[in-house]
């Protein structure tokens, strides 16, 4: 025996079996959506570190280069004279080592980036030297961006030098401080 339903109890069944529907379809969107969006952020994150780790090494490896071109200039026999002294006692003695070229000793070129003599100071086994690149802005140029400065060994290999392993990187200030070498003191 079946029983009669009317249309209204026909309406109000239909509507209590597909009200779940609607809310379950908007939570599992919503769910797909924060998913979606962690997702993107990690990866976003992973991209930035792996950009600035580029930057780090490309920075170091500029640095290196700039102190063997550095080493190469300290090499030479005219510019011996100048370094057997602190680079703060360099303008007082630069009239006794007319064959020396201070200029080229404070600054210079590698691979499109500026470099800068912060402080040269001779040891017993070589030299300690700290340089900086003078950085463009984020996005000009190389994209390199920033400044940076190390420092960094040179070893006495008979009358040359040669460049020590490492580096210590010094705070991105140090660039930008006064303690230059093109200073007078």
């Amino acid at each position: 025996m079946h029983r009669s339903i009317t249309a209204r109890e026909f309406v109000r069944r239909r509507s209590a079996q597909s009200g779940f529907v609607l809310p379950l379809a908007i939570s599992t969107s919503v769910v797909l959506l924060l998913g979606s969006a962690s997702l993107h952020t990690l990866a976003l994150h992973g991209r930035l570190r792996a950009r600035q780790q580029w930057q780090t090494t490309t920075q170091r490896d500029q640095l290196r280069s700039a102190a063997m071109t550095l080493r190469a200039q300290a090499s030479e026999p005219a510019q011996r004279c100048v370094l057997a002294w602190p680079s703060s006692e360099w303008s007082g003695v630069a009239a006794s080592c007319p064959e020396a070229d201070l200029d080229r000793l404070r600054q210079g070129d590698v691979e499109g980036e500026s470099w800068q003599l912060l402080h040269w100071q001779p040891t017993a086994e070589g030299a300690t030297l700290q340089l900086a690149l003078n950085g463009e802005a984020e996005g000009a140029g190389t994209g390199h961006g920033g400044s940076a400065a190390a420092e960094l060994r040179l070893l006495r290999h008979g009358e040359a030098f040669r460049l020590a392993d490492g580096l210590a990187a010094l705070p991105a200030s140090a660039a930008a401080d006064g303690t230059a070498a093109t200073e007078a003191p």
